[in-house]
């Protein structure tokens, strides 16, 4: 009820006290009320990109910390599946994500949540870690595998293919290497299909070539 009268002023406020000191949150008592009126706030704002580039930015800086991220309500999570391209002064851009942070992504089991954070999160503005890259490769390994996923990878492929085209070659490589990963993907995935159907064709009552 103390959201719905909020101005509009103090909404903003509460946005940016989130995205440009969220470490505030480890001092206070219910994390969790804190961030679900991170939420609430947010929410009674017209959808524009600057709203989604400061939710998923303070989403993402939360989701970092190895003591917060559990207290990230669901709501919060679909803020990131809006995609928003993030600023180059971003903190998101800045911060490494922990080992922690992708077996979060990996429990939670949601394939659009995962494109999306891999999305977000890949600019032509930063450089990846060697680390980072390679808990992404596994990422997509695990979870972008299979022919139920051809559209999420090529929104990923074409990301990609953005941000390679911005970056000088010498910057470019940890970026190659995850689009390798995506097309390797989509690779077999094709193999398997073209095997299905020949199978299927094969198992109707006409001659097979």
């Amino acid at each position: 009820m103390v959201m719905s009268v909020l101005p509009i002023s103090l909404r903003y406020a509460t946005l940016g006290a989130f995205q440009h000191h969220s470490s505030f949150l480890k001092g206070i008592d219910d994390v969790g009320l804190a961030m679900r009126l991170w939420v609430a706030a947010a929410s009674g704002l017209q959808d524009t990109d600057d709203v989604r580039e400061r939710m998923v930015d303070a989403l993402l800086q939360v989701a970092y910390d190895d003591d917060l991220r559990h207290h990230i309500p669901a709501a919060a999570w679909e803020w990131l599946k809006k995609r928003p391209v993030l600023p180059p002064g971003s903190r998101a851009l800045q911060v490494r994500a922990s080992r922690g942070f992708f077996q979060m992504v990996r429990t939670l089991g949601d394939i659009e949540l995962t494109t999306s954070y891999l999305f977000v999160i890949w600019s032509e503005r930063s450089n990846m870690y060697h680390r980072d890259c390679e808990e992404m490769r596994r990422l997509i390994r695990e979870e972008l595998d299979g022919i139920h996923v051809l559209d999420n990878r090529a929104v990923l492929i074409q990301r990609l293919d953005h941000i390679l085209s911005q970056r000088e070659v010498r910057t470019a490589g940890k970026y190659e290497e995850l689009k390798e990963e995506l097309l390797k993907l989509d690779e077999e995935g094709t193999r398997i299909l073209t095997g299905s159907r020949s199978t299927f064709m094969c198992a109707l009552p006409l001659p097979c070539s």
